[in-house]
């Protein structure tokens, strides 16, 4: 009967361990949330999601463009480059791509849009290269590109450089 006694009251220690660990589990996941809405907005400031954009270039062109995103640093893109326009060089193509954070708030992107003629030929690629400030609250993001244009030998053909604005695509209501 005496060890019966000792068993029941080590499990009850146990069990009052246990409990009491997760109560700590659960204030130490309550504190480290509280942490998190408490950190500045420019700490946790990230591309992801997708953004329109429009891109002056130097040489007066407007472009309209959407960038998505990933969480895991990759990049797509498309435009309306004009087919005129070296950046819009024949049939449309979207560009894919890679970005990473550079600072708060900063971000750094590089992508590339393969260009093919009429009939489907590979004429070349443009590579294109960002710097971007997200704004503080998030919605917003701004900076300056290169883009370098080169023909199916990768010699260059065109540079361009301009700047980006835009806002953060967000649900709208129905």
């Amino acid at each position: 009967m005496p060890i019966r006694r000792t068993v029941a009251g080590l499990c009850m220690i146990m069990l009052a361990i246990c409990l009491v660990s997760v109560g700590r589990v659960r204030t130490l996941q309550e504190s480290s949330a509280q942490a998190q809405t408490d950190t500045p907005a420019s700490k946790t400031l990230t591309p992801v999601g997708t953004w329109s954009l429009t891109i002056d270039l130097q040489d007066g062109t407007r472009i309209q463009a959407l960038y998505t995103c990933n969480g895991d640093g990759n990049l797509t893109e498309t435009d309306t480059a004009p087919e005129t326009h070296p950046l819009g060089h024949g049939a449309q193509q979207s560009g894919h791509g890679v970005w990473e954070m550079e600072g708060d708030g900063i971000v750094g992107t590089t992508y590339i849009k393969l260009h093919y003629d009429r009939e489907g030929n590979y004429t070349g690629r443009t590579t294109v290269r960002e710097r971007l400030m997200i704004d503080k609250n998030g919605k917003v993001i701004s900076g300056t590109l290169k883009a370098i244009t080169a023909d199916l030998f990768f010699d260059q053909e065109h540079e361009d450089v301009g700047k980006i604005t835009g806002t953060r695509m967000s649900v709208l209501p129905l």
